[in-house]
This record gives C-alpha cells, structure tokens and sequence, in this order.
C-alpha cells in the first residue's frame, strides 16, 4: 500500500514531491523519504499533508458494447484487441482541499488486480479534453446506458463523445508499465493535470490498441467492497493552518481490529482545538447517535493541541499518544458504542449545545451523504487539523490511524 498513514514529522524548510512507482517521495537535505504518513510539517510557513482523495466517480468505456454502461462494475478493464479495446474511466474532486491549499504532489493509484495475461503493458493515464465533470457514472453492469448515463459512445446518453471511447487530451499524462505481478498498486503522476481545486477526470487506457491478441488488466472500482483496494488520488498539499473558532471532532477510530485491543474499550475518538485558546471541557459530553458520556471535570484542551478520547486507558498499549493528549472517560464505550456499519458522533458543550458533529456509513444526521464507512482498523480523520466545512468531504479513509499527533 502507498500513502499509508496520517503523522509524519519532516520537520524540513524545503523539499520537493514527486511520485516514483507508486510511491510519493519526499526529497529534502539530499535525501530523499517514502512518505507512509498524511501529515507533514514544515519549519514555519504553511503546512504540508498528504491525503487520499476516493472518486466521485468511476466507470469503463467498452467498444464492442459501445452503448453500455458499466457505472456499478466492481472491475474496471484495460484491454487492447482489435474491435474490443476497453478503458476506464475516473473523476475526483480536488475542491474539496481547503481553499488555501496548493498542490505539491497528485497521483492516480489504482488496484491492479489482475495483470495481463501477456506480458507487461504500457497504461497511459489521459486527461479528459471535454465533458470533464458532466460525463454520468450510470448504475448498470453491461446493459444499455440509461439518459445520462456514459458508454463508449456516449458521455451522457443521449450526447455523443466528439470521438467514441472518450474525448482525450492530444498526449498523456503519465504513462506507466503495468508489470506482470498482480494484486499491486500502480500509479500515475498526474500533478500537471491538478492545477486548480476543481473537478478531474482520467482515462485510463492501453497505449497500443487493437492488438490482434488480447492485451487485459483488471483493475479495481470504488464499487469494491474493500476500501483498502479502491482507486484514489493521492495528493500532498500546502495550505494555512485552519482557523475555525471551535474544537472539533478531528479523527474517529470506530471498527477496531486484530492487534489494536477490543470494541467498545478501546475506539476512540481524537478532539482537536484549533483556536489560539485553551478550552475547558468540563461537563461537555461526547456522544454516538444513541447516547452520550460525560467529560471528566478537570479536562482542558490547551490552544492548537489534541485529546484522544477513549472508555478505556488500554486503548493507550496500542497506541503511541503523549500522556497529556490522553482522556480517558472511565466508561465502557463512547454513548453506546461506535458501530461498525454506521453511526454518528457529536460533541456538546456544558449547555448541551452541538459543538461539532461528523456521521459515518448509512448514518445521514449530521452529513447528507455521510462519510463512507472504512475497512476495520481504519480511521475517518479531517484533509487537516480543524479544517471545517460541515460536509462529508472533511474527511478521508486513513488505512493507519496515528492519534494524538498532527
């Protein structure tokens, strides 16, 4: 897996991203480190993340199917044979970055699940020249494209691409080799293409079709019942520091897994202060859409700093948190218990006002769409510390959880 994880430290004034092999790359000092973490910071001035950005949409444009739709496939195809070439096709949404972010790194990373059957091929990642955000996703799995819904022939059924099997720019973004290995990332840098915090979308096809022998790579959609395979973008942005006047709910950890301790006892929830003020939290209380927990009296979020909210103080072997970011609630689970399926959690004040709130999976009261539920062992944290919108897209799929650190 690339872009694993939430904290890193660079602790560096400069340095350069580029994206190598599926990796992005931090280059700095005359070295150079794999970035397995989303957080970076930088010795003043603005700060650097890196986050995994899921699709808006993704689909794949079939030739000898050139009026169906395959928005609801689970696999997306690349194949080269005469009359029978397929691509794929992927949006994702670069507005929702924070305002002031500018991007250092974008990387296209999808799931080859399944190599060609005939030695390594070259992938080039396109551009769309036309119909970039309005071409349609669909629901269907090869049957004929519903009104606005895409195809090779059409972007959004009744309109035809200008050229069948999508409107591409005149040259690729990326191209890359897919190797003869299955079950592996493969990634485009498509930094070029991430200029401005607006819709994107890539194609991704064969660079030499209508082979007289199938050429077919199968790669992963975001239908993929397992978050860890979904296509994403892998961005590294600089952006200031947030500056939303309340503590928020900045990283929840509701589906613990093998190694990481039990349900109930040990999911956590990590708090965020972003203002220049410390906040006594004395009678405020956290809660899941079933019931709340008290904070203990005594509790105070220093200015700019974290508290990891947990029922239990063994949730701390697990997890490396400094001692004064640890809250223990001394109870047996966050109001009733974070469900693995779908859930909400909200912080009140002593005056039982919301404070903060975030929804998750089917869960709609705070988020209408909510944030998509993760693999066990997964977190839902904040594109950066207090960054709020008060929408979904505040937070990303985090495959290594690390609370308590920026």
């Amino acid at each position: 897996m690339t872009l694993r994880g939430r904290a890193l430290l660079i602790g560096a004034a400069s340095f350069a991203l580029t994206v190598v092999a599926g990796h992005a790359i931090a280059a700095f000092l005359g070295n150079t480190v794999i970035i397995t973490g989303i957080s970076i910071t930088t010795s003043g001035g603005p700060l650097i993340f890196a986050a995994r950005l899921l699709p808006t949409a993704d689909t794949k444009l079939v030739e000898s199917g050139p009026d169906d739709n395959f928005g609801a496939a689970d696999n997306l195809y690349v194949s080269s044979k005469v009359g029978r070439n397929e691509r794929s096709l992927f949006r994702f949404d670069l507005s929702v970055l924070p305002a002031s972010a500018s991007l250092q790194a974008c990387s296209l990373n999808l799931w080859l699940d399944g190599a060609p059957g005939r030695g390594s091929r070259d992938h080039a990642a396109y551009r769309l020249s036309d119909h970039e955000i309005d071409w349609g996703e669909g629901t269907h799995i090869g049957t004929g494209a519903d009104p606005g819904e895409s195809s090779w022939d059409w972007f959004a059924q009744p309109n035809a691409w200008t050229t069948p099997g999508g409107d591409l720019a005149a040259t690729p973004t990326d191209t890359i080799a897919t190797g003869e290995e299955s079950n592996v990332w493969r990634a485009w840098n498509v930094l070029p293409d991430c200029d401005q915090l607006q819709e994107r979308s890539w194609l991704v096809r064969d660079t030499v079709e209508d082979a007289s022998d199938t050429h077919r790579a199968r790669y992963k959609s975001k239908e993929e019942t397992l978050t860890e395979e979904d296509p994403y973008l892998a961005v590294s942005f600089s952006a200031d520091p947030a500056t939303t006047a309340h503590v928020v709910i900045n990283e929840a950890f509701y589906d613990v897994s093998s190694g990481q301790g039990s349900e109930g006892d040990n999911e956590w929830v990590e708090l965020y202060n972003p203002t220049a003020t410390p906040i006594d939290l004395a009678g405020w209380r956290l809660c899941d859409s079933q019931s709340c927990v008290m904070v203990p009296a005594g509790t105070i979020i220093p200015a700019t700093e974290f508290l990891v909210a947990t029922p239990n103080a063994s949730t701390f072997d697990y997890w490396t948190v400094p001692a004064n970011r640890q809250l223990v609630l001394g109870v047996d689970e966050i109001g009733n218990g974070l469900s693995n399926g779908s859930d909400a959690v909200l912080l009140k004040d002593a005056s039982s006002v919301l404070v903060d709130a975030m929804s998750y999976g089917g869960n709609t009261s705070a988020f209408s769409p909510s944030v998509p539920g993760v693999d066990p062992g997964w977190s839902l944290p904040r594109l950066m510390p207090g960054h709020d919108t008060d929408q979904a897209t505040d937070f990303w799929p985090n495959p290594d959880p690390t609370p308590g650190t920026l």
